[in-house]
Formats: structure tokens, sequence, C-alpha cells
């Protein structure tokens, strides 16, 4: 007697990545496929793919097939992407598929406003992305600077920095990195100064008075603050009304000014500004700060809701 058995072998799986050399290059915009081939595999693997150190550009941690494709890449669909095949014998097999979405230089700023004093050193970094790599540049004020006794220019990967040592008054002014490829350029200029960094409002928006309003601010100055000008208006209002205020040293660097806005209109809304004086002059004035009198409403500052029921000049009891 005869008796057949059907033998199943296990077979590890391998794959290989479309094109073999696992290196795609695609420019801004174009149609990307992904895919890889399983040429072993017994039984049939699953088959995933993800991105090395990363998720996938649309927030997945893999996707599952042998392919699948971008519609129109950029930049950030760059990457090493893993393909991967699993069926349970033995390790996964993997291979790697680099895409490489060519583009202009784009840069990102830590800073657009450096507040510093003479002798210190200051660092000014921008982060440059760009494929195919970038030939960068920094100029001060419109003029080309390279590395010297008092200025030194690096980069770490698309990390460029300019470090400025021992900090002198001609030092300050705007310092300009510029990168430039074959598809395009892109600069960003960060303002060295020492005036006084911006005033960092401490005032609730919600104003408890019909009338006036307490307005408190810090600022952080190298060299002391000796006074702070205040501006005021209505949201509807077209003139300023300014002041000026003494400014009292809280904290080594950090100073403090206050100052009550007097004649306001109940259930309005404001807008405020201030600028700070020390001994290189007065800065620009920084963001303008937002604020309601009472009974201002549904609308007010910072998406606040008021639930004062104050109607111009009557109270109304719930």
């Amino acid at each position: 007697m005869t008796v057949d058995q059907d033998l199943f072998v296990s077979i590890r799986p391998e794959v290989v990545s479309i094109p073999e050399s696992g290196l795609i290059v695609a420019q801004t915009g174009e149609s990307v496929t992904l895919a890889c081939q399983v040429t072993k595999g017994n039984p049939q693997p699953e088959v995933k793919w993800h991105r090395r150190e990363r998720k996938m550009p649309s927030g997945e941690e893999f996707i599952r097939g042998l392919s699948f494709t971008y519609t129109s890449v950029s930049r950030h669909h760059s990457g090493n992407y893993i393909c991967s095949a699993d069926n349970g014998f033995g390790e996964p097999s993997e291979t790697t598929l680099k895409l490489d979405v060519q583009h202009a230089p784009e840069i990102d700023q830590d800073e657009t406003f450096i507040h510093t004093g003479e002798g210190y050193e200051t660092e000014i970094v921008c982060v440059i992305h760009s494929s195919p790599r970038a030939e960068v540049s920094w100029l001060k004020d419109g003029f080309p600077i390279d590395s010297s006794a008092t200025n030194e220019i690096t980069h770490r990967g698309n990390r460029h920095t300019l470090l400025l040592r021992d900090v002198k008054e001609e030092s300050f002014g705007d310092y300009t990195c510029q990168a430039k490829n074959l598809h395009g350029e892109a600069e960003k200029t960060t303002r060295v100064s020492g005036k006084a960094n911006d005033v960092n409002f401490k005032s609730d928006p919600k104003g408890p008075n019909y009338d006036q309003y307490a307005l408190e601010w810090t600022a952080q100055s190298s060299t002391p603050i000796t006074h702070f000008k205040v501006q005021y208006k209505a949201e509807t209002d077209v003139q300023w009304t300014e002041a000026e205020i003494e400014a009292v040293n809280v904290d080594r660097e950090f100073y403090a000014g206050g100052y009550t806005l007097p004649q306001l209109r109940p259930a309005t809304v404001y807008m405020t500004r201030v600028a700070s004086q020390n001994s290189y002059g007065y800065n620009d004035y920084g963001e303008i700060f937002k604020f309601a009198t009472k009974g201002a409403g549904e609308h007010c500052p910072d998406g606040f809701f008021f639930l004062s029921l104050f109607l111009f000049g009557g109270v109304l009891d719930g």
C-alpha cells in the first residue's frame, strides 16, 4: 500500500528593493512609488514598510503591502524606508529604499531677535533643509563675512552656526544666512542688539474694572532699563495714547513696569504695546497685547468669554 504525503518546507523570506540600487531621486511635486519584491519565502510572508527613526509622513507607524504611492512628494517624504517580510520562520528579512526628494533650500531659524551685551558670546543658528546640499554663506548688514578671530562659522549636519566672540557695540546688526542650490535659494535674518528684549505682559486680559486697567509687565536687558513707553488705544480707534514709566530692577537683568490706564470706556477691547529704554536707546515696540474692560461681552481678547453681563452702564441680575 502506498501513502501519499505532502511535504511542507518552511523557507525564511527574502526581499529586494525596487529598484535594486535602493535609491529613488525625485523632484518636489512628483508622484513616487516605493516597492519591494519577495524572492523567497514559505509560507507567504507578511510585508510591512516603516521609516527609519521616524513615523511615516502621514503619521502611521507602518504601511502593509509590497508597494505604496505618494502622489506629490515634498522634502518631508525624504528618508530611509524599510521593507520587512516576515512569515514566522527565522528572522524577518529587510531591505532599505532611500527616497531623496530634491528641493530648493528651506531655513528654520532659532530666533529672529537676539538680545546680548558687550563682552558676551552670542550664537546665531540656521537649520537648512536642502537637497542637493546647499552652499551656505553669512552676511552682516548685507556684507559677506567669514570666520575670523571674532566670528566662528561652523556646521554640523544641517545646523549652521555663527558664533560672535566677545561682542562689542560694532557687533550689533542684522545677520543673514543664505543658502543656494540648483533648485533655488533662501535666506533668513536675525537681529543682534544690545537693546532690551520685548516685554512679557503679566496682566489678565479680562479687566475687572469698567473705566481703568492695571497693566503690568517685565523685560530682560543686559544693561539697565531706565524707562518704558506705554501706548494704548481702543481696538477701533486710530490714535494711540502714550505714557512714559520709570523701570524697576527686580532681579539682576530683569526689570518691571506697571501703569494704570485711566479714563477707559466700559465693555471695550483695547490694544497696548510697550518699548524699553536701556543704554542703547529704546527698542521697537513689541507685540500688541489685547485686554478688555469689564462688560466686553462675548468678543474679548485671546478667545476668553466674559461672564459679566454689564451692558453700557447697567448690570443685569440673573
